[in-house]
């Protein structure tokens, strides 16, 4: 191969792996594996021939699109460019987080679709660059200065949409708009192209300029926002003793680097935020010993062996709320016991609402053979505890 092959090659592939570098960068305090990285980069090439099957299923259908008048321009670009493009790269980034342990953080989102979406256009920039090989160099050039950074763009904004859907619950909509917000920013960039190659048209140009600009900003923004969310639930405040905290620091570490070391041998629950709760199988029931928080590399266990609590005290219970139960379930909640089935909710902003079980309905004491019940009601108590387990906001009964 000569020496113009790899110059070629090079100016299609530096550009998508400058705008990756920029993006670990940013993303320097806790970064993602290399080997991550580099199969994110892998899915965003092999996302191009997913968009090239998808176009080829709708021609199939017999939906075809004259591009050469204005309309058909621009539904050109965004039937045959935006939607399948930007489909093939959102399955590429679901496919790529599903089962990450190390997606863990809202800048982390954008890191992983930044690295799809320099993948594809590294990619595409090859095919562009070699179907042009007569004017190689100013259609890279182009490319360089406009189509990566606008691919780059694309994806910034389909992983800050994905990350808030996928670390907030509440907010599951947010999936749809990490597609369609690409997609519109897409399918703009390229009508104002297609429409400006059928004749030269200055509104085009200037809209074309406007939205890039206004691409570039949003994008720089949507990182700036990922970091600073990311950096405040980071945060944890300062023991009074420095020493102490210094000891504390170093145990949670040290727990957390056994546990990860041995993680097959729990039950590994997602709770949003970096959080995850490592269960036991106790007592016929999955338990949940051990707080795990990926973000700061530090674990806390949250139950001993007889099941009490180890991060909740009595003052974090509203006595008051307890008045007239049975007693035999006032001495359970003295003595901290977590021995009926309980749930620890997913995180938010820092914080995550624990359901805790003191005494079980009539079926808890239900024979194999189906007798044995009980009219035992059931009684929960609900409060909020923090990243490392101690209470924020007090249990408390509430009678439904």
């Amino acid at each position: 191969m000569d020496t113009q092959f790899w110059l070629i090659l090079l100016s299609a592939i530096l550009p998508a792996v400058v705008l990756v570098a920029y993006v670990l960068i940013k993303d320097r305090k806790r970064p993602e594996p290399f080997k991550l990285i580099a199969k994110g980069f892998g899915y965003g090439c092999v996302s191009v021939g997913v968009a090239i099957l998808l176009v080829m299923g709708t021609h199939l259908l017999g939906f075809n699109i004259d591009e050469h008048s204005f309309w058909g321009a621009i539904a050109d670009a965004f039937f045959n460019a935006a939607f399948p493009e930007e489909a093939a790269k959102m399955l590429m980034l679901w496919l790529l987080v599903r089962k990450n342990p190390f997606f863990n953080e809202h800048l982390d989102g954008i890191v992983y679709a930044a690295c799809i979406g320099m993948g594809f256009a590294a990619t595409e920039n090859i095919m562009y660059l070699f179907s042009n090989f007569e004017t190689w160099q100013s259609v890279a050039i182009g490319r360089a200065f406009f189509s990566i950074p606008g691919h780059f763009c694309f994806a910034v904004m389909m992983g800050y949409f994905f990350a808030i859907a996928f670390f907030n619950p509440k907010k599951q909509w947010y999936f749809i708009l990490a597609y369609l917000v690409p997609v519109v920013m897409h399918g703009v960039y390229d009508a104002c192209l297609e429409v400006n190659t059928i004749a030269v048209n200055t509104s085009a140009i200037i809209i074309f300029l406007v939205c890039f600009i206004f691409a570039i900003k949003q994008s720089r923004k949507a990182i700036k926002k990922h970091q600073t969310t990311d950096d405040s639930v980071l945060a944890t405040p300062v023991e009074d003793d420095p020493v102490s905290s210094v000891s504390i620091d170093s145990e949670a570490r040290a727990l957390y680097d056994e546990l990860k070391a041995n993680e097959n041998e729990y039950s590994v629950k997602n709770r949003a935020e970096g959080m995850q709760i490592f269960e036991l199988s106790w007592n016929r029931y999955w338990k949940p010993f051990y707080l795990v928080d990926n973000n700061s590399h530090c674990a806390y266990q949250w139950l001993d062996e007889n099941e009490c609590l180890l991060t909740v005290t009595e003052n974090d219970i509203d006595w008051d709320s307890l008045e007239g139960l049975p007693q035999n379930v006032i001495d359970r909640a003295h003595r901290l016991s977590f021995h009926f089935p309980g749930f620890i909710h997913s995180y938010q902003d820092g914080r995550a609402k624990v359901d805790w079980q003191i005494n079980p309905d009539g079926r808890y004491y239900m024979d194999s053979d189906g007798y044995g019940m009980t009219d035992d009601e059931e009684i929960n108590l609900h409060g909020y505890i923090d990243r490392q387990g101690k209470v924020v906001e007090k249990f408390t009964y509430r009678d439904n």
